[in-house]
């Protein structure tokens, strides 16, 4: 289940993204423009109902207005842009077949449905944020206020998504428990399996054409130009080549040869970024290199092999690395994971209140832009007092 992943993984970034910022240089004692301390509840501005007002239970648990209404601004922006080009919202129109307030009422239920759900499997599970994330989410809180212009600047954006600190902080600490679920499980899942066994491991390098090589390449080009270089130069090479080459094959301790020989002779310029090899797959790397690659047995050196940029001496390895294994566990757990979001939203039992069947979404979204129109107007008031020499767009 895609979405999931990505709607858990993208909350920050959502939140972030989710109308721009008027920067002023404000202090965090001083306001300008327009005072984000005079709205202390933007939903009840909007919509007049207080923001811890319970819309639904998903599985018992309550569902504020605050963070529905936050999704549903979101899922309406992205309307806007991807389905009305743009342009204001048709509330006559349907999308999917539905007219397009009750999409924005049921997809706006869903994706907080499913932030939810991830909440009440982390309550009953124990999987909350460990001191160590509380303290990377505060250091991210505390670079994004600076990055946005202050406290003030900060505040006076949530207002214009209709969100508060709590709010805010609620959302945007989702993806850890999400990444703790997965962690849970995952353990789960290693227990259960007895891990991770050389034949899965095996049929997934097969499967997925893994390949991973060391080479020590002499350049027959100019690493700066990419010219060829001179008929003289390029016997050099070869001849310096056969030479490293005759002596690796008459090395007893071959690894250990081909990384020395490496080191000293190498010209690649990507070994430093990868010192133990180049793992990849079909078409990633030049022809030469990967059929080179592919014609050897695991721990076996090939002759010279010439490409465009020079002579080859290649060391075929085992992709079955450490590394390798942690992310096939990974995809194993992050599927694991899925399957089980797949389950509980489908058997979480959500009941609406009243407040949810007689909400004006229509009122709200016009409301929400009303106030970002008026905190516009009065920060731009401000900056061309603190600015009068200065142009419209300067």
């Amino acid at each position: 289940m895609k979405r999931s992943v990505t709607i858990i993984g993208m909350a920050l970034v959502s939140v972030l993204a989710f109308v721009g910022f008027n920067k002023l240089g404000e202090t965090l004692d001083k306001p300008v423009g327009f005072d984000p301390a005079t709205i202390p509840d933007a939903v009840e501005y909007t919509v007049g109902i207080p923001k811890d007002t319970t819309l639904f239970t998903v599985d018992g648990a309550p569902v504020d207005a605050e963070r529905y209404l936050y999704m549903v601004g979101y899922a309406a922006e992205m309307m806007q842009y991807y389905q009305f080009g743009g342009g204001e919202l048709d509330w006559t129109a349907e999308l999917k077949g539905k007219p397009l307030e009750q999409l924005l009422k049921e997809e706006g239920l869903e994706s907080i449905k499913l932030y939810q759900v991830v909440e009440n499997k982390a309550k009953e599970l124990d999987c909350g944020l460990t001191p160590e994330q509380e303290a990377e989410y505060d250091a991210m809180m505390t670079k994004t206020i600076a990055e946005q212009g202050g406290e003030v600047t900060f505040d006076k954006w949530l207002l214009q998504v209709g969100l508060s600190r709590e709010g805010y902080d609620r959302i945007g600490k989702t993806p850890y428990l999400f990444q703790n679920l997965q962690a849970y499980y995952g353990k789960m899942l290693d227990n259960d399996s007895g891990g991770l066994d050389e034949d899965e491991v095996a049929d997934y390098i097969e499967a997925n054409d893994i390949l991973r090589a060391k080479h020590i390449l002499f350049m027959t080009v100019d690493p700066l130009t990419n010219q060829p270089l001179s008929e003289e130069e390029r016997a050099a090479k070869k001849a310096k080549a056969e030479e490293v080459l005759a002596e690796l094959q008459a090395s007893e301790d071959l690894p250990a040869a081909f990384d020395q020989l490496m080191n000293l002779h190498s010209e690649d310029g990507g070994r430093a970024a990868n010192p133990d090899g180049y793992t990849f797959t079909s078409g990633q790397m030049i022809r030469p290199f990967e059929e080179g690659t592919r014609s050897l047995e695991y721990g076996e050196i090939s002759g010279l092999v010439e490409s465009d940029v020079g002579y080859h001496i290649i060391l075929r390895l085992d992709p079955a690395t450490e590394e390798l294994k942690a992310a096939i566990r990974n995809k194993q757990h992050a599927a694991y994971m899925d399957s089980m979001m797949v389950g509980w939203l489908d058997n979480a039992v959500v009941e609406t209140t009243e407040a949810y069947e007689t909400l004006d979404l229509p009122g709200y979204l016009e409301n929400l832009n009303a106030l970002r129109a008026e905190i516009a107007i009065q920060d731009a008031t401000a900056l061309a007092e603190l600015n009068p020499k200065a142009t419209p767009g300067s």
